[in-house]
């Protein structure tokens, strides 16, 4: 397996130097992440996915309080918010200062690894 890409130039006026870009290879839906679970171990797809649905709204539910959502090997998410400045705390007003929140993902130890034995493979830009 490597991870595809493809080189495009950048710069003023098309003069610049080449850089990759990485280049999707497809998409994996959660039905099809199920099938492939249910070939590693004994769980029926319905019940996986059910419990995936569960888990999607738990973790909605959890980040919308704030809580940061750790996946063990996989990594952590967490609900970022920024802000426009103000001149006091007195004239700092939320619904016109702040910027619409973000989620920040970080990898956990399982991914990282994953990620030092990446290969890559340069395809033609369509």
């Amino acid at each position: 397996m490597a991870i595809r890409y493809s080189l495009s130039k950048k710069g003023a006026n098309g003069d610049g130097l080449y850089y990759a870009n990485t280049r999707s290879a497809g998409v994996v839906d959660l039905k099809e992440l199920c099938k492939r679970i249910t070939q590693r171990c004994r769980l029926k797809e319905p019940m996986l996915l059910a419990s995936a649905l569960a888990f999607a709204e738990a973790m909605d539910e959890e980040l919308a309080e704030g809580r940061i959502v750790e996946l063990g090997n996989v990594g952590r998410f967490q609900v970022l918010c920024s802000s426009t400045g103000a001149e006091t705390t007195d004239c700092f007003y939320a619904c016109k200062h702040m910027k619409p929140a973000k989620i920040q993902f970080r990898p956990g130890k399982g991914l990282k690894q994953m990620l030092k034995g990446v290969e890559y493979r340069r395809v033609a830009l369509k």
